[in-house]
């Protein structure tokens, strides 16, 4: 849809075209004007992130404080540079809005006439409004009042929906009391409504609503896949390549993982323990087999992951693979084994599509086997993306990705889902095209036709997917490192802030200073105890010094 078309747009419309207005912009305007105009645009949106958390630290101020001074000096060099190297008008229903009025001065009718081009008057941005000036006062406020969305007036905005609702209702003359009985006539109707509600025994598909669990799969088995009629209607399809090997090589660890946990319980110091179960598993059958009962996998439409949110507060994210939100992130040592990462290109994080959602009943076969019980095991099946790191190092940008070809090994895969850390949004790189000019692709499954060269990760789509790209502020978020045993737990150091703003490069998070579990729960509060002897490495004095633009 055309943006500028769009009319009674309220904040949170603004708010999702900056969200997505990079992808948009790019490439519209000749050098430097682009990179000009893209670099305002992250600034923008990196600014308006800073300034709508809802929990805010003395290191969140001085960010805000710094992009504030960027993102003057910026406005200033786009008002200087770039518009004055064009001529922009205003737009056309502005031009006929201007003319009616001066119609019904002049004339006393509302007459609408046609406007031309040569009518719409030559406008200018201005950098002289309230809206700008305020602009500066913003962390001072934070630091007096509170964040921002404790004294929002959307809450009392929103609810004048309700009572304009009513009012319609009315004869317009004695409306107060009418709206009164209107309001009284709901509440009785929803609270008999909730009486005549039969009351059914707690389903079990409710635990989808449970913080505890951190993700959740149906328990139906309405849809079964025979693996073996599955493979030979995909024949020849690059997804399904190796499909039941690598299906096997990935169950084998989690069921050992569940009979060891199922055996810590009964006997502690049995002698027939599952061998394997902290090493990567062989091929061969002395690390034992597993059997998946009925060779069938069920399908899933969802799946329904819970994390915590920068500002400790429970979320809920739904991956649908038959929609747009299909797209998930994992820590990047959850993906270490997909080698999707180069030394020299180190990301905090992977990303992947998820092609489809199952879970197997799988029986292990070896050494230390008891019985022939089965278990049940959630996995998904997924396209990684390959990191690129940012699309210039000369301006801000956000990070990029693509998916890897097809005849790569790694380019299909599974993922537990206890290792995913939430949805992401990944908008195509439109500048760049298509992948496949004329539409066609290689694999059905994949749909690698609509596939695009390359792809943006948005960080700015929420507050929480913001702050787990600036390491070590996120108070809810949890990080880990399992690449070496001997860590020590420090301070978040502001060098690898830089390094990671800067370069779009991040060192390991050792380095960094974490060291907790992968995954988003509020465990980790020991990591503190070892750190309280060890000497403050966050020097608040160089903050003002830093870059920030990316």
């Amino acid at each position: 849809s055309n943006a500028s078309e769009m009319k009674k747009m309220g904040a949170r419309d603004f708010e999702d075209l900056l969200q997505c207005a990079i992808p948009a912009f790019e490439g519209l305007l000749p050098e430097p004007y682009n990179r000009d105009i893209l670099t305002l645009l992250f600034t923008c949106a990196h600014w308006h992130a800073l300034a709508k958390l809802r929990m805010h630290t003395d290191e969140t101020l001085v960010f805000l404080d710094a992009v504030t001074v960027k993102l003057g000096k910026q406005l200033r060099q786009f008002q200087k540079d770039t518009c004055i190297a064009f001529k922009t008008r205003e737009l056309r229903r502005e031009a006929e809005h201007r003319q009616r009025q001066q119609s019904r001065s002049h004339v006393g009718e509302a007459e609408v006439t046609t406007t031309h081009q040569s009518t719409r008057r030559l406008k200018t941005f201005n950098l002289q409004t309230y809206k700008l000036h305020a602009l500066g006062d913003y962390s001072t406020s934070i630091r007096k009042f509170g964040t921002t969305d404790s004294y929002s007036t959307e809450p009392g905005e929103l609810e004048h929906r309700t009572s304009k609702a009513r009012y319609h209702r009315t004869d317009r003359k004695e409306y107060v009391e009418q709206i009164t009985r209107i309001e009284r006539r709901q509440a009785r109707i929803h609270h008999i409504r909730d009486e005549q509600a039969p009351h059914s025994v707690a389903n079990e598909e409710e635990v989808a609503t449970s913080p505890e669990a951190h993700f959740h799969i149906g328990k139906s088995q309405n849809y079964p896949e025979n693996i073996t009629l599955f493979l030979q209607r995909n024949l020849g399809d690059p997804a399904v390549k190796d499909f039941l090997p690598k299906l096997q090589r990935f169950l084998l660890p989690k069921i050992k993982e569940i009979l060891t946990g199922e055996r810590s319980f009964s006997d502690r110091n049995n002698s027939t323990a599952v061998p394997g179960t902290t090493s990567t598993p062989a091929s061969s059958d002395s690390e034992g087999r597993v059997f998946i009962k009925a060779d069938c996998m069920y399908r899933h439409n969802l799946m329904r992951l819970n994390h915590t949110t920068y500002d400790v507060r429970r979320a809920q994210d739904i991956i649908n693979p038959s929609t747009s939100h299909c797209n998930i992130m994992l820590l990047g040592q959850a993906g270490a084994t997909t080698n999707l990462e180069s030394d020299d290109q180190r990301h905090p994080y992977i990303y992947a599509r998820v092609l489809g959602i199952y879970h197997v009943n799988a029986t292990y076969i070896g050494p230390g086997m008891i019985d022939y019980r089965s278990h049940r095991i959630d996995f998904l099946w997924v396209r990684w993306y390959q990191y690129m790191g940012h699309f210039s190092s000369r301006y801000s940008s956000l990070d990029r990705a693509c998916f890897l070809p097809m005849a790569e090994p790694d380019a299909f895969g599974f993922v537990d889902p206890s290792d995913v850390l939430r949805g992401c949004h990944i908008i195509p790189q439109f500048s760049q095209g298509l992948r496949h000019s004329d539409g066609k692709g290689v694999s059905n499954y994949a749909q690698d036709k609509l596939d695009w060269k390359s792809y943006y990760i948005n960080r700015f789509v929420d507050r929480d997917m913001f702050m787990r790209y600036h390491l070590g502020l996120g108070v809810g978020h949890t990080y880990a490192d399992t690449s070496r045993e001997d860590t020590d737990t420090t301070v978040v150091n502001v060098e690898d802030f830089e390094d990671f703003e800067a370069e779009g490069e991040v060192t390991s998070l050792q380095d960094c200073g974490t060291d907790s579990e992968v995954s988003d729960s509020d465990s980790g509060s020991d990591s503190g105890n070892d750190s309280e002897d060890s000497e403050q490495c966050l020097d608040y004095d160089e903050y003002d010094t830093l870059d920030y633009e990316n």
